[in-house]
């Protein structure tokens, strides 16, 4: 029986503050955290807090390999009516 213990942690700052990590016994086995904001930390991020990155507004650029924010803008604004 293996008595490993994996960690996984993600905070409010989404694609920040990540990690993983194994412990056994008392020591750190593997401990990995990615750079903030990298592809690497959004996906671990995402897969922690069970969120969609698409979904979210991430989408991946394949020439940077790294992800890119795109907000949606509003299909219509609404107009102002006057008197």
């Amino acid at each position: 029986m293996s008595n490993i213990k994996h960690y996984k942690w993600a905070d409010e700052d989404f694609g920040y503050n990540t990690g993983k990590a194994e412990f056994k016994g008392g020591k750190t086995l593997s401990c990995f955290t990615p750079e903030g904001g990298s592809a690497e930390a959004l996906e671990l991020a995402a897969s922690i807090l069970d969120i969609d990155l698409a979904e979210a507004g991430y989408l991946y650029n394949e020439s940077t390999g790294e992800y890119e924010y795109v907000e949606e803008e509003p299909d219509e604004i609404p107009q102002m009516g006057g008197v």
